[in-house]
């Protein structure tokens, strides 16, 4: 999947302030075992505060859905608010499933091919037309196309003058 420039500088300012921090995760080799040797890799989120139960440890979905995702809904007057003391409605059309339809109709409203959305969002090509498997191509053109369209459309959800130095250059 292309990473839009905007996006881009947005981890490179938060990755400056924040270090990403080794994480080990375990391998699994081409014949479906886990290899000896595990992966390691630089974690860039994760969570703050002072809680020494989650200082610093990967986020979990669940919990940040909980404790991140639905209470920004919440605040935007996507859902209601939490009643007091309730938990929040939980409903499929509100979950973090929505990105992915958000991101391919970024792409194609921008004009990014069926062959590239498919390519990004992961989707097999087999059961598509045949044309498209067999003429639609992913170009450097393609990865061009979908990473301006996200830039376009992400920041241009609310101004950036007042935003970070680093929004205000992915804006440029």
């Amino acid at each position: 999947m292309p990473l839009p420039h905007g996006v881009a500088a947005l981890v490179q300012a938060y990755a400056a302030v924040h270090p990403p921090q080794p994480y080990t995760l375990p391998r699994m080799r081409e014949d479906g075992q886990l290899a000896e040797d595990p992966c390691v890799f630089g974690l860039v989120f994760r969570w703050a505060g002072d809680d020494p139960r989650t200082h610093a440890q990967h986020i979990r979905q669940s919990s940040f859905i909980e404790g991140v995702w639905t209470p920004a809904l919440a605040t935007a007057g996507v859902i209601a608010p939490r009643p007091p003391g309730g938990r929040y409605p939980v409903a499929r059309e509100h979950g973090m499933h929505i990105l992915r339809h958000w991101y391919s109709s970024c792409l194609l409203d921008a004009g990014v091919s069926l062959a590239g959305v498919m390519e990004f969002m992961g989707h097999s090509r087999k059961p598509q037309p045949v044309a498209v498997g067999v003429y639609g191509h992913v170009t450097d053109e393609t990865f061009a196309a979908a990473r301006g369209a996200v830039d376009r459309t992400l920041f241009a959800l609310r101004p950036v003058a007042g935003g970070t130095e680093a929004e205000r250059r992915a804006a440029r």
